[in-house]
């Protein structure tokens, strides 16, 4: 099935009012296997916070050219695989920011081992910004993404890198840097992240963490706490030469 952008920007404030925890319209989009941790830690982390079967898993989406999901896209690049990520939010930028003002909800992790960081739609993933592996802390212990997680985290390696840009939801105490933010971009909320997988995490409740920001970054919670802001003034070049493109729906996981 097909769907043009304007379709999807158009309705996308009717997918998110429809929402609710079990059923999400969602899509999991992967760039290889992260850390060898697709099946063992990601898509258990989607199951938990969205439902099984509820969600879309989209693991070629250089092959499928142009890619997005119905109200939320998590696009998870760590390790070695980040590289490759960046190339398709290149390339796909201005569907994606399409689908961002239209009301749409997008979580972008990566951990680098590879490349030098990337922006997108307001925030920056910086690479070689140092590792985060005790004192990885919430910046607000009463925000939802904490409850029944704890507040505070580490591991051998919490996150590689840093993010700049919007409200900071979890910060390394050493530098004060985020390594979650959020940004409302038009309509939508954009939220990007420097964390390994939850295998590498200590402290608290790694999986219950990371079900968390996927439950708040989809279910549209973000819009109601944070102040909408202008998009980045830069933004609208990416619109150019991109008219026609469209988004090719990939098939719908089994539980």
């Amino acid at each position: 099935m097909t769907l043009s952008i304007k379709t999807l920007a158009a309705s996308a404030a009717l997918a998110l009012a429809a929402l609710s925890g079990a059923a999400q319209a969602a899509s999991l989009v992967t760039f290889g296997n992260p850390w060898g941790q697709k099946t063992g830690t990601i898509d258990a982390s989607m199951n938990a916070a969205l439902g099984a079967g509820t969600w879309n898993d989209i693991m070629s989406p250089a092959d499928a050219a142009t890619v997005t999901g119905d109200s939320f896209l998590y696009f998870e690049g760590g390790d070695g695989t980040t590289n490759a990520m960046e190339s398709f939010l290149d390339a796909n930028g201005a569907a994606l920011l399409d689908f961002l003002t239209g009301g749409g909800h997008i979580f972008i992790n990566a951990a680098p081992n590879v490349g030098n960081g990337f922006s997108f739609g307001g925030l920056t993933l910086n690479y070689g910004d140092g590792y985060c592996g005790s004192g990885c802390n919430a910046v607000d212990p009463a925000h939802p993404i904490f409850a029944g997680a704890g507040t505070s985290f580490g591991g051998s390696s919490f996150s590689h890198g840093t993010v700049s840009g919007g409200t900071a939801l979890i910060t390394d105490s050493r530098s004060g840097k985020a390594l979650l933010a959020e940004l409302s971009v038009g309509e939508g909320m954009l939220f990007m992240g420097s964390m390994t997988t939850t295998n590498f995490h200590r402290g608290g409740d790694p999986r219950a963490l990371r079900a968390n920001i996927l439950t708040y970054a989809a279910d549209g919670a973000a819009l109601a706490q944070t102040p909408q802001v202008p998009l980045p003034a830069a933004l609208p070049l990416l619109a150019a030469g991109l008219g026609g493109l469209t988004l090719v729906r990939a098939r719908r996981k089994a539980a």
